[in-house]
């Protein structure tokens, strides 16, 4: 799916109600877009849960990840 297809449905789902996001895998960081998609969750207001093995997570994914309002299960 594209990043465009993902943030359609964040907006669709923000629209019709949706009030929590949880984003699960596979493995979330194995996507080279999932900040854009985190950034369009706190955009829309939507809390959001990552689960994540952690197995992808580097210095510069640890850095962002901080820096967003999230509750995260590495």
């Amino acid at each position: 799916m594209s990043t465009a297809q993902i943030i359609g449905i964040l907006e669709e789902f923000k629209a019709q109600g949706g009030k929590y996001l949880v984003l699960t895998g596979g493995e979330p960081f194995m996507r080279k877009d999932i900040f854009s998609i985190l950034d369009c969750a706190e955009r829309l207001g939507l809390p959001f849960n990552l689960a994540s093995n952690s197995l992808a997570m580097n210095e510069e994914r640890r850095t962002r990840i901080c820096a967003v309002d999230i509750s995260a299960t590495l």
